[in-house]
């Protein structure tokens, strides 16, 4: 998958969710972020 977009805006919406992200957690899965693109929308 290859999408563009700004680095400001994403920079924004990734501050928003980070604060969900666990520091630590048993599962390393749970450190990543999953971007799906559908339809021209990119949902994090």
């Amino acid at each position: 998958m290859e999408f563009k977009v700004n680095s400001k805006s994403l920079e924004k919406l990734l501050t928003k969710i980070i604060p969900a992200v666990p520091n630590r957690t048993p599962m390393p899965i749970l450190e990543n972020f999953l971007f799906d693109l559908k339809d021209g929308l990119l949902t994090i």
